[in-house]
């Protein structure tokens, strides 16, 4: 039974994955939109470590398939720096609060 809820908790950042590559035309300047809830999500159903899991996935994803190939976090604007260490704080924050 605990590996099926693992199982499930871990399939929302790729869900949100799909959904955004898919409709990237119309969400494009919003990078983590689907991002944050999947996080949530993935932390209320598994708890602290598919949180975590969860929100590594997650950069993973926006870092290698929505980012511009030209921005890089050492060398572009701390823009993007700063918006993947929001999210980074934000994944840790809900996957502690959510896995008590």
């Amino acid at each position: 039974m605990k590996k099926i809820r693992y199982i499930l908790a871990m399939l929302p950042p790729f869900l949100a994955a799909i959904i955004q590559f898919y409709f990237w035309g119309f969400i494009s300047p919003l990078i983590w939109f689907l991002f944050y809830p999947a996080v949530f999500l993935s932390a209320w159903i598994g708890g602290l470590a598919t949180g975590l899991a969860s929100t590594c996935i997650s950069i993973f994803f926006v870092f290698y398939l929505f980012l511009d190939p030209n921005f890089h976090i050492s060398t572009s604007s701390p823009k993007i720096s700063i918006t993947m260490g929001t999210f980074l704080i934000m994944g840790i924050l809900f996957s502690i609060l959510l896995g008590r």
